[in-house]
């Protein structure tokens, strides 16, 4: 007898939870209503591991863990589980029951339970991730490697599907349950030696090849049967780490007649580090800096054994090339969705830190969705070893100063700004809408907005959502003109109908720069009489002038579409930056 789906509970906002399903459209995740939906995620560990529980719940209420994550301005977790957790106990002193006393006699799947629903109260969506066998850390090859255990009788390929397909039918009735993340970092066993590939010949069946192209599938294939809705991930095998292109060929991405089974609902997922690379990468190679074992390292490199570099050994323009030749192409061709579910460094400067900022904008330029690796803070179960990627302070709460890497994040358009993610209701007065694009006045071609809604007043609730929906989609231009791409009339349009139906909203389209050639005079303001170089009010300055041009271009598309308290201002924004903000202005006393 299969178990009955369990029921999501009270408390999540049924407006946020009404976007959902998901599914794919191109290279886009979009929601019900067709609009882009971004996996802006971050990895939330523990449930894979030893303690076989989400970490910081022995150091803080599973309420505030969940709040921070929400006013970081990530929108989804990835959430990693063992098989073995499934049928486990948290382990002891791995829960503060003073803090968390409602987790006080659950087993480990329940506390999994109360995790989900406590995301969804925040407005944070989930995709389950099955990451390891055993609870244990994901290391290198190991009896983790694979879907299954090939030495034990319990953990059988079909033991784990059916796993699966008890956690989707548990799941059912949860909405911001959005997707199921297959296996994590497929990758060879040493013992006894088995080793993954994609489509297996049956030669290499004979010598211990698996094939992961069909256990994924069947498992995708059980899953929708009986959640259709649910988004499928399936990642490429970690090592080798080829392109994704013979993936999409097998799944029908690249072919007009996509197997109806998975048409709309399929990712396919990849993890970067600066210590990983392309094809039979010598992990951490980096660090063999002297002696015998830099030696080896160019020797096997020379070969051919091992791969010429790592990604974080490469230079920009190398990176960029390998991500288009792995799976960027298919983005830029919109022919599926890639996810980066995992990348992340640490906080200090160095080589890691070096990686990431050539990484994160590489991620902007690309548009692509991700989930940061990891939000965890303190020791690793089972190790002791401190968790140097985590985002959090100690206290598993917002750090009180400004985290580098969450600051690259926003800088490429990848997170929020800062102070523009708090809760929805309950602010009162003039509320932004900030642009998240970075923009020098030499690449002024390229700019898109892409406008987040970060909070309303409690009296502008009611537009909040599809005013939501619209404006964190690109509104597009063509290249260094204020000409609206078809993209670009279509998302106005949209915003349009949505203020049609709210007469009290104003709305201001504010274009804003910060570039060099203001900062002589910031008091006269960029637009002042000083700046002005003739009467049709030029501001001396292209990048600034084409972002006037183009906010006039969607005041006037919007009043053309019928809205009334439409109209344009000038400010400053950050130094080097152009782009555009947008004011949603409830009118007094509404």
């Amino acid at each position: 007898m299969q178990p009955e789906p369990i029921e999501l509970g009270s408390g999540t906002p049924e407006d946020w939870l009404a976007q959902f399903p998901l599914s794919t459209k191109g290279r886009h995740i979009v929601n019900k209503f067709g609009e882009r939906f971004r996996l802006r995620g971050i990895n939330w560990y523990g449930a894979s591991d030893t303690y076989h529980i989400v970490g910081g719940l022995d150091v803080q209420r599973l309420e505030v863990i969940c709040d921070a994550i929400h006013s970081l301005g990530f929108n989804v977790v990835r959430l990693p589980f063992s098989n073995e957790m499934l049928t486990s106990q948290p382990a002891q002193g791995s829960i503060d029951f003073g803090k968390n006393p409602q987790l006080e006699g659950l087993s480990a799947l329940q506390v999994l339970d109360e995790v989900v629903r406590c995301l969804g109260r925040h407005g944070v969506a989930v995709v389950l991730n099955n990451h390891t066998t055993y609870g244990e850390w994901c290391g290198g090859p190991d009896r983790n490697g694979l879907w299954f255990d090939p030495g034990s009788k319990v953990y059988t390929t079909e033991k784990w599907i059916d796993d699966w397909v008890m956690l989707g039918r548990r799941y059912k009735m949860f909405a911001h349950v959005v997707g199921h993340d297959l296996r994590n970092e497929v990758r060879f066993c040493p013992w006894p030696f088995r080793w993954p590939s994609w489509n297996s010949s049956s030669c290499s069946r004979i010598v211990g090849g698996c094939d992961w192209a069909q256990a994924s599938t069947a498992c995708a294939s059980q899953l929708l049967e009986i959640c259709p809705e649910k988004l499928i991930v399936i990642e490429r095998i970690i090592w080798p780490m080829r392109s994704l292109h013979s993936y999409a060929s097998t799944l029908g991405f690249s072919v007009p007649t996509l197997p109806h089974r998975f048409q709309g609902k399929l990712v396919l997922g990849v993890h970067h580090y600066s210590w990983n690379g392309p094809g039979r990468y010598l992990a951490f190679a980096h660090t063999y800096k002297t002696g015998c074992l830099h030696l080896i390292k160019r020797v096997l490199r020379f070969l051919g054994i091992f791969s010429n570099a790592n990604y974080g050994e490469m230079k920009m323009e190398t990176l960029y090339e390998h991500v288009m030749d792995q799976w960027g192409h298919l983005l830029s061709t919109d022919c599926c969705p890639v996810w980066i579910s995992e990348f992340g460094t640490g906080n200090n400067e160095g080589f890691d830190l070096d990686w990431f900022r050539q990484f994160v904008r590489i991620l902007g330029d690309l548009d692509a969705d991700y989930a940061y690796w990891p939000l965890n803070v303190g020791p690793k179960p089972g190790s002791g070893e401190d968790e140097s990627y985590g985002v959090l302070s100690e206290t598993w709460t917002p750090k009180p100063h400004v985290d580098v890497r969450l600051k690259l994040l926003e800088e490429h358009g990848l997170l929020p700004k800062q102070g523009m993610k708090r809760k929805i209701v309950g602010q009162d007065g003039q509320q932004t809408l900030r642009s998240f694009d970075r923009h020098t006045p030499e690449a002024v071609g390229r700019e898109f907005l892409k406008a987040q809604l970060a909070g309303l007043s409690e009296t502008a609730w009611k537009a909040h959502k599809e005013i939501q929906i619209a404006l964190k989609s690109d509104i597009g231009f063509e290249a260094s003109s204020d000409e609206l791409t078809s993209v670009g009339r279509r998302i106005v349009k949209k915003v349009a109908s949505v203020l049609n139906r709210h007469s009290s909203l104003q709305v201001c389209i504010e274009c804003h720069t910060g570039c060099k050639c203001h900062d002589s005079d910031l008091k006269t303001g960029p637009l002042s009489p000083a700046r002005r170089k003739n009467d049709g009010g030029e501001s001396g300055c292209k990048a600034m002038d084409l972002s006037q041009r183009r906010a006039k271009a969607v005041v006037d598309a919007l009043k053309s579409a019928g809205c009334k308290n439409v109209f344009t201002s000038t400010g400053h924004g950050c130094r080097y930056r152009v782009g555009m903000a947008v004011k949603i202005i409830p009118a007094k006393g509404q």
